[in-house]
C-alpha cells in the first residue's frame, strides 16, 4: 500500500482530495489524490486518506473561492484567446493604413487588463527586415 505522509487532506465535491504529501527531496508539496489518477501512487494515496478518515470536506467559503477562481480562468482563457485572434485583425488594417474601431480598441485593454498585463514596447526591426 501507500506509504507517503500526507496532511491537511479536504475532500472535494467531484471526489478527489486535495492534500499536501512529504516529497523526500522537496518536503511538504500540494498534491491531489484522485480515485481515477493514471499513476498508482495517486490512486493508492486517494484509497489510503478514505480507509484512515482524515480528511474534512470542503466548507462553504472554500466552495465559493473555487467557482470564483475557476470563474477567472475561464475568463482570463476568454480574454487572452480575444487578444491572440483579433491580432491578426489589428495587423491587416494597420498594414493598410486604416483605422483601428474604437470597441476593437476598448475590447483589448480591458482583455489586457483581466490578464494583468500593460501595453509594451514596439520590438526594434531586426537589422535583416530593414530596407
Amino acid at each position: 500500500m501507500h506509504d507517503t505522509p500526507y496532511r491537511n487532506a479536504v475532500m472535494s465535491e467531484d471526489g478527489r482530495i486535495d492534500c499536501e504529501i512529504n516529497h523526500p527531496t522537496y518536503g511538504w508539496i500540494p498534491f491531489t489524490a484522485d480515485p481515477n489518477d493514471q499513476e498508482q501512487h495517486g490512486r493508492e494515496l486517494h484509497i489510503k486518506i478514505l480507509e484512515e478518515g482524515f480528511y474534512r470536506p470542503l466548507t462553504p467559503q472554500e466552495k465559493l473561492d473555487r467557482a470564483a477562481a475557476t470563474s477567472l480562468m475561464k475568463a482570463q482563457y476568454e480574454a487572452a484567446e480575444y487578444l491572440y485572434k483579433s491580432d491578426a485583425y489589428i495587423m491587416n488594417l494597420v498594414e493598410k493604413g486604416e483605422p483601428i474601431p474604437e470597441d476593437i480598441k476598448q475590447a483589448r485593454l480591458e482583455a489586457r487588463k483581466l490578464l494583468g498585463s500593460t501595453p509594451v514596447q514596439a520590438p526594434s526591426i531586426p537589422a535583416s527586415l530593414k530596407r
